[in-house]
């Protein structure tokens, strides 16, 4: 009997597939071919003739060719640069790449994974009794914090994307029919595709693991263990590991959605009404499988009484924290940034703060920030989790004040006599105090995260890398933008603050590519400002001005925001579109000395050292440095301003997995 899914290899020749729901087919496998089903959608492509196949994979399509190249990765597992042997990881054993330094790297960001109960995982890898595709999806996780790639990769990334391509054929031929497992591999894969820079997969992926979920009902309290009360005489401890792995699934879908939302083109699809289960209880009540009661979102006490217990852990605490960050999101991208009075009682920006306060409040007092407690938890062996979490309440902070910084947006410059200006200018002052307080907690975590060393850094999930990324640019702004009310000595830590971050960014790139772009993008967000504060608002236009309010509302969206022509008029410089549709940057290439205005010695120096971001001592107001430029292109004032441009709009859109653009 035929089946209805066959793999790549039977589509093209049109030949009968006989599988067993898994790769390899029976013809393969007696031919010793690759065996690869490819993902919905792709089928056509198989049933051209090869040479078309071959030659014209999405080259045609009205979707840019996103199905095409999917299908390209699927079939194509391995290709080493300059080899054209492939690899088939059907003939392979997942085992085979699953070493100690693999495992230990997957466990270290298990409060991120959650939804596995550790100790019966831990016997699965033991016994090799867990399923091949939750092992690739593992796999692609996790190795790429290894030192050394597995053989015949070149790199550690190079093998967590064959992996994961493997995965992905391995889960998504069976999208239409949703298990708890697949739910899991799909919120791994799209974990990898975030961190690999291909956020509208990474989108796509999720969306199919929150409609399976919904599907399993895994958002509805499981009545079957007593509704939310769960105690020992009623539930088996086997029960209680099933019901709460349905939750920790479905918490990490929550999770994952709250984080990856943002911008115009990028709504939550799960409210906080939505989570109707309780929240996932302590990991070590969870190892030992101790039924407890657990407290549902809306349940959690506003302050926590000494002695008062919640059975509520980091991971726990992580959760309610990503519901608030998705309304921040929310917010951020709205018109009510400044369309209300702030300091009003009933503005959108006092509710949120006020949630943010009730949050922070209600963690015990292991859990409040301070380094010592960093320090403590990571020799308990969470300083990961711990930084994580206040990650997520750190960006909710700085997304809230940022958007009313004074220098760079007309409709934050309050400069009449009148009351109202008087009130926006004292508003504005206290904002932008805790909007320095916040970031420097932010590069005090990030700083002695660096200082704890590799076996700490090992791991790291982008988000906190993208919290990093966010604290230097608004560093970089105080530091090009002090204000009388600024302590005299903030622009010698800020400087020293953007230096020290784009370091620890750097440490990241080997298992995040989206890392480089940022410190890229740092880079060039700086000349933005120098040229603003040198040569007056009046250098940019005002459409350029927009250009910047709009990359600071819509950080998240998933497709480009194309730079409209305007007339060039001596008053008013053209921004242009970029010729490059796939770069985000529209030059590449070195440096060479340029004048950019003709009113000063602005001169485009090659920075001597990459580890650093380098400041200029030939003068210190101007700090251009790596601007990729080609050193046999002839750069005109118009096509500067444009770069200045698309590159601000990147700084604020390269939400994690926005390096990739469509």
């Amino acid at each position: 009997m035929r089946n209805p899914v066959a793999c790549a290899s039977c589509r093209t020749s049109k030949r009968q597939c006989i599988h067993n729901n898994r790769p390899p087919c029976k013809r393969c496998k007696d031919r010793g071919d690759t065996c690869v089903f490819p993902p919905p959608g792709t089928s056509a492509m198989y049933r051209q003739r090869k040479s078309l196949s071959v030659n014209r994979v999405g080259s045609d399509r009205s979707d840019g060719g996103q199905i095409g190249r999917m299908g390209e990765e699927v079939s194509q597992l391995l290709r080493s640069p300059g080899s054209s042997a492939m690899v088939d990881l059907s003939k392979h054993s997942p085992y085979e790449y699953f070493t100690d330094e693999v495992k230990n790297s997957f466990l270290r960001c298990s409060y991120k994974w959650c939804f596995y109960h550790t100790p019966s995982l831990l016997r699965g890898f033991r016994k090799k009794t867990v399923d091949d595709a939750i092992m690739w999806a593992i796999l692609a996780l996790a190795i790429r914090f290894s030192k050394q790639a597995p053989a015949p990769f070149s790199t550690p990334l190079e093998a967590s994307n064959a992996f994961s391509a493997y995965a992905k054929s391995l889960v998504l031929p069976f999208v239409e029919e949703p298990t708890l497992s697949r739910i899991q591999i799909l919120l791994m894969i799209t974990g990898h595709s975030w961190g690999a820079g291909e956020g509208h997969r990474a989108w796509t992926y999720l969306g199919m693991a929150i409609r399976m979920a919904q599907y399993l009902e895994l958002f509805d309290d499981d009545t079957s263990a007593g509704s939310d009360v769960i105690a020992s005489s009623e539930v088996t401890q086997e029960a209680f590991k099933l019901v709460e792995e349905r939750r920790r699934t479905a918490w990490t879908c929550f999770l994952m959605d709250s984080l990856l939302s943002g911008g115009k083109k990028r709504r939550r699809a799960l409210s906080e009404r939505d989570m109707r289960i309780p929240l996932p209880c302590e990991a070590t009540l969870f190892h030992f499988l101790e039924p407890t009661r657990c407290y549902k979102l809306d349940q959690v006490p506003k302050n926590i009484i000494l002695g008062q217990e919640t059975h509520l852990d980091i991971v726990g605490h992580s959760m309610r924290i990503a519901g608030v960050w998705g309304d921040v999101a929310r917010w951020a991208c709205s018109q009510d940034v400044h369309g209300q009075l702030p300091w009003q009682d009933g503005s959108e920006f006092k509710r949120l703060m006020s949630e943010l306060s009730q949050w922070r409040y209600s963690l015990p007092h292991r859990l409040q920030f301070s380094l010592l407690s960093l320090q403590a938890h990571t020799a308990a062996g969470q300083g990961q989790a711990y930084c994580y979490m206040h990650a997520i309440y750190f960006m909710s902070l700085m997304f809230l004040h940022r958007s009313y910084l004074s220098q760079l947006e007309a409709q934050n410059k309050h400069d009449s006599d009148s009351q109202l200006d008087r009130l926006w200018r004292d508003w504005q002052a206290s904002s932008r105090k805790e909007l320095l307080k916040v970031s420097n907690q932010v590069c005090q975590m990030y700083g002695e995260m660096a200082d704890f060393g590799g076996d700490f850094l090992c791991g790291l999930v982008p988000w906190i890398g993208f919290t990093v990324y966010t604290a230097v640019g608004i560093m970089l702004y105080y530091y090009l933008f002090p204000d009388s009310v600024d302590d005299q000595n903030v622009s010698i830590r800020a400087r020293e603050h953007v230096i020290n971050g784009l370091a620890f960014l750097k440490t990241m790139r080997g298992s995040w590519p989206m890392a480089d772009t940022w410190r890229e993008t740092i880079k060039r967000m700086q000349i933005f400002y120098t040229t603003i504060k040198n040569q007056g608002e009046q250098s940019v236009s005002l459409m350029e001005k927009k250009e910047m309010q709009d990359a600071v509302v819509d950080y998240g969206a998933l497709s480009k925001n194309p730079v409209v022509e305007t007339p060039a008029t001596e008053d008013h410089l053209t921004v242009k579109s970029s010729d490059t549709g796939d770069s985000p940057h529209p030059y590449q290439g070195s440096v060479t000395p340029s004048d950019t205005s003709g009113q000063g010695n602005e001169t485009l120096i090659q920075p001597s050292d990459d580890n650093a971001f380098l400041f200029q001592d030939i003068d210190p107001d101007l700090m251009l440095t790596d601007l990729n430029f080609d050193i046999n292109l002839p750069i005109t004032d118009d096509e500067v301003v444009a770069m200045l441009s698309t590159s601000t709009q990147n700084f604020w859109g390269d939400f994690p997995g926005e390096t990739e653009m469509y």
